[in-house]
């Protein structure tokens, strides 16, 4: 599995005790899909009467989710 995540926080200093925070996060920079393993019950290439099941070991959905990015801003006083 490979992700790579990735923060930028700056802080604004004005007065003597005020600041103001700004954070921004990026998760799955690089947007790169990691496959989950196949469903258990499609791991079957044949049924019990010995036919062939349509599509065994399909895989269908992933393990990590998409790039996603989030902002926060915080004031300290």
């Amino acid at each position: 599995m490979s992700t790579i995540d990735f923060l930028v926080n700056k802080h604004f200093h004005f007065r003597e005790k005020h600041e103001v925070q700004f954070r921004s996060e990026f998760f799955n920079v690089t947007n790169h899909v990691n496959l989950a393993p196949p469903l258990l019950n499609t791991r079957r290439i044949f049924d019990n009467s010995g036919s062939l099941v349509g599509s065994p070991g399909t895989i269908t959905q992933t393990s990590t989710p998409s790039r996603q990015i989030q902002f926060g801003l915080k004031y300290i006083f």
